[in-house]
């Protein structure tokens, strides 16, 4: 799924907050064999998404790192993704 903050979309100030609370809710109501793996858009911080992710804390729910998406974010470097991506990897 496209989980990611789009900066002209949503207001930053409730994207995070909302979002956990509609990833909880959703993976209550699924099997235990579901997954969810949110995937980054254009967002302009990769933490965003990760914390995210890790606040739902349900180990169905992943990222995947859409390289496309990452390298076209001009306020955003991929390693910057990618070193985020490493840090949920680790946890």
């Amino acid at each position: 799924m496209h989980g990611g903050h789009l900066p002209n979309a949503y207001f930053p100030e409730w994207f995070h907050e909302r979002s956990v609370i509609f990833l909880k809710r959703l993976l209550r109501n699924l099997s235990d064999d579901f997954q969810i793996i949110a995937k980054n858009v254009l967002g302009d911080m990769p933490e965003r998404l990760l914390n995210i992710v890790m606040e739902v804390g349900d180990p169905r729910m992943g990222i995947c790192l859409d390289i496309g998406y990452a390298g076209a974010s001009a306020s955003v470097r991929v390693t910057d993704w990618i070193n985020c991506r490493r840090k949920q990897a680790l946890s």
